[in-house]
């Protein structure tokens, strides 16, 4: 039996359930993996022009710029990210990982197949937890689904003082400098992170 988890994250008042995936006119053309490789920097995952949230697949250290490259072991989904910008990386922030079975704090990256992405839309399968992954956005909402493929225990792991990482060990690399998350007793997960740098500047920024 399929098990599915929906994790909504972000404050909302009024969520209408559904992506914003284009199937007709030009957008049906559209290659959210163009530009992705090759020093292109671009992101994969789901975002409207302008929006707070722009969620994204994030693979396993060392991370490039983005936070994402095709073929690369995955190892969660970031809410806030930066697209092409080509200098140290920046964001990548709330990173959450579905599991399946014993749970691993130190999470193991995944390889992946059924990997695809139209406008307002991405989808993965993890081969490791066999888990299918579902992104879209709004403007200030990142929607995730995930779907356990088989029989085994369901985990979802938040990381708050998530950040992209290039290994650097550079000064000016994205860092966390506080962080907390606490699951209240209906079930809903608040939490927050201050966090400094990356490409851009160093002033330290705080999400909720």
């Amino acid at each position: 039996m399929k098990t599915t988890l929906k994790i909504l994250l972000w404050s909302i008042a009024v969520l209408v359930i559904g992506t914003v995936q284009a199937r007709s006119g030009n957008a049906q053309y559209v290659d959210p993996f163009l530009g992705v490789d090759g020093g292109g920097n671009v992101l994969p995952g789901p975002c409207l022009p302008f929006s707070l949230v722009r969620i994204n697949p994030v693979v396993e250290l060392p991370q490039p710029t983005s936070g994402y490259q095709t073929g690369k072991p995955l190892i969660g989904f970031v809410q806030t990210n930066v697209s092409g910008t080509g200098g140290g990386g920046r964001y990548g922030n709330f990173m959450v990982s579905p599991q399946s079975g014993i749970v691993e704090v130190d999470i193991p990256a995944s390889r992946t197949r059924e990997e695809q992405a139209s406008i307002g839309y991405y989808s993965v399968v993890l081969e490791r937890s066999n888990v299918r992954a579902e992104l879209t956005s709004t403007e200030k909402v990142g929607i995730q689904r995930f779907t356990f493929l088989d029989e085994r225990e369901a985990h979802v792991l938040i990381s708050a003082s998530s950040v992209i990482d290039r290994f650097r060990n550079r000064g000016t690399d994205g860092r966390c400098l506080d962080s907390g998350i606490r699951i209240r007793e209906d079930g809903t997960v608040t939490g927050f992170a201050t966090l400094q740098g990356g490409w851009g500047h160093m002033q330290p920024y705080t999400l909720y």
